[in-house]
């Protein structure tokens, strides 16, 4: 930071000072590069070995995890499949109580119907031959 102060007569003074920068941060792109992880500085030499092993076990509980993976996809498939067989059946179920439902009220209405042209034929008169 360059501060201009004004000196005896028409000097100009400028004094360069350090710029006052609070909460110092490393300038990153947003990405722990691995020699700024904390765990490099701690760790202690390890062999090629045991990167392999460590390898193999990494990889051995990635297809564990696949593979329990697919199960409980199959699982969940399944019981999709077989809510959608009880909501089938259910509606089948419902379809044919409406069905009931309808053909009783018709023969209650055609019923009605018989009946009041028995009631009606019997009420009139009888108009001679």
């Amino acid at each position: 930071m360059t501060t201009v102060t004004p000196g005896a007569g028409h000097e100009v003074t400028a004094v360069m000072t350090a710029p006052i920068i609070t909460g110092i941060r490393p300038l990153t792109n947003g990405h722990a590069s691995p020699s700024r992880l904390s765990s490099n500085h701690n760790s202690p030499a390890v062999s090629p070995r045991m990167d392999r092993v460590q390898l193999v076990r990494g990889r051995r509980e990635e297809r564990e995890k696949s593979q329990d993976l697919g199960q409980f996809l199959r699982d969940k498939e399944q019981r999709v499949r077989q809510q959608l067989e009880r909501c089938a059946d259910e509606r089948g179920r419902r379809m044919e109580e409406q069905k009931r439902r309808e053909e009783e009220r018709r023969a209650a209405v055609e019923e009605r119907r018989r009946q009041q042209d028995e009631k009606v034929r019997g009420q009139a008169p009888m108009l001679p031959l």
